[in-house]
C-alpha cells in the first residue's frame, strides 16, 4: 500500500495538539461526546482524569488507528506535509472519512489544489457551520498545500490573487476561480459552502463578476488561468 511506511512527524503532530488542546478532566465536545487529553473519546467518562503521559499515550493509540484511512484510501504517494495535514484531518473526522468521497478523488488523482480546497468544506457539526473548524481546516489545507522543501511559491507577473464566482455572456452556469484554477460550480448548495467558508475567514462575500467573452478583464482572467504573463 502506498504510505504504509510513513509516520507522523513532530509538525503534524503539534498540529493536532494544536487545535484538539490539551484537557486533563474529562469535558463534552462541540456535539456532547465525552472527551479527554487530546481529542480521545473511547471509554471516556464524566469526572475521568488522566495524566499529560497518559494523554500522550492516547494520542499516539487515535493517531494509529485513524491514520489506517489513508493507507486504505490513499493510492498514490504522499509528501510529509500532505501525510501529516491528511492525519490531522483524519483525527478529527475519522479514519473512514475519505471513503466514496470528491476529495479522495481528487488526491488520488493529485489534483493537489482541488483538494486542499474540498478540505475546507468539512466545516460542519450538527448542520451549521462551526468557526474552530473553518480555521482547523484552513490551516491543514495551508500544510497541505506546502512544499516539503519549504520552497517559497513563485509569484508571475499579472497573477490574479483572489476569489470570485463569475458568468460568460450572461450565461447561467457559474463558474468559481480561486486564484489559481477554475472550476464549474456545479450546484446552488457548492456555491453556498464555498462562500460561507470565505466569509468565515474574511468577512465578506466572495466577489461575483459578469463578463463578456470579448472584453479585456475576460482575456486576463484567462491569461492567469493559462500562467501567462502579461
Amino acid at each position: 500500500m502506498a504510505n504504509e511506511n510513513m509516520q507522523l512527524s513532530s509538525k503534524g503532530r503539534n498540529l493536532i495538539a494544536k487545535w484538539e488542546g490539551l484537557r486533563l478532566t474529562a469535558y463534552q465536545d462541540s456535539v456532547g461526546i465525552w472527551t479527554i487529553g487530546y481529542g480521545h473519546t473511547s471509554g471516556v467518562t464524566p469526572g475521568m482524569t488522566i495524566t499529560e503521559d497518559q494523554a500522550n499515550s492516547f494520542l499516539d493509540e487515535d493517531v494509529k488507528s485513524h491514520v489506517t484511512g489513508i493507507f486504505r484510501f490513499v493510492t498514490v504517494q504522499l509528501n510529509q506535509n500532505q501525510f501529516d495535514a491528511l492525519v490531522s484531518f483524519h483525527f478529527n473526522l475519522g479514519a473512514y472519512i475519505l471513503q466514496n468521497s470528491q476529495l479522495l478523488v481528487y488526491i488520488n488523482s493529485q489534483q493537489w489544489q482541488l483538494a486542499a480546497s474540498e478540505m475546507q468544506k468539512y466545516v460542519y457539526a450538527n448542520g451549521k457551520i462551526l468557526q474552530g473548524l473553518v480555521d482547523r481546516r484552513y490551516d491543514e489545507a495551508n500544510l497541505f498545500l506546502e512544499s516539503s522543501e519549504s520552497k517559497p511559491e513563485q509569484t508571475k507577473k499579472g497573477e490574479i490573487t483572489m476569489n470570485c464566482f463569475y458568468k460568460i455572456d450572461n450565461k447561467a452556469q457559474i463558474y468559481y476561480f480561486d486564484g489559481k484554477k477554475v472550476r464549474l460550480v456545479g450546484h446552488p448548495d457548492e456555491k453556498k459552502v464555498l462562500n460561507d467558508i470565505y466569509k468565515a475567514n474574511n468577512g465578506k462575500d466572495i466577489p461575483e463578476f459578469s463578463w463578456n467573452s470579448s472584453g479585456p478583464m475576460y482575456a486576463r482572467l484567462l491569461a492567469v488561468i493559462n500562467r501567462d504573463t502579461i
